[in-house]
């Protein structure tokens, strides 16, 4: 799947989720790497699916100071 019809399915999937109008789901969904195909399975070990969380809690976490923005997760600007 190219890179354009990604970029426009996730740019449907946040006007249809979020009140992004249409220029703007479309420019931050041309920011990022996204993969829009079959979701990857859970690890089936404890200490893999452990490490996971963890890193996504620490991700999510800095969010909370209001010190970072989007760019944590590659998105420029909105």
């Amino acid at each position: 799947m190219s890179k354009s019809r990604n970029a426009n399915r996730l740019a449907k999937r946040l006007c249809r989720q979020t009140t992004l109008k249409q220029s703007t789901a479309s420019r931050l969904a041309k920011q990022v790497h996204v993969y829009l195909g079959s979701p990857v399975a859970d690890a089936s070990a404890p200490h893999q699916r452990r490490l996971e969380a963890y890193v996504a809690h620490v991700l999510a976490d800095g969010f909370r100071d209001r010190q970072l923005n989007g760019a944590l997760f590659g998105v420029r600007e909105a």
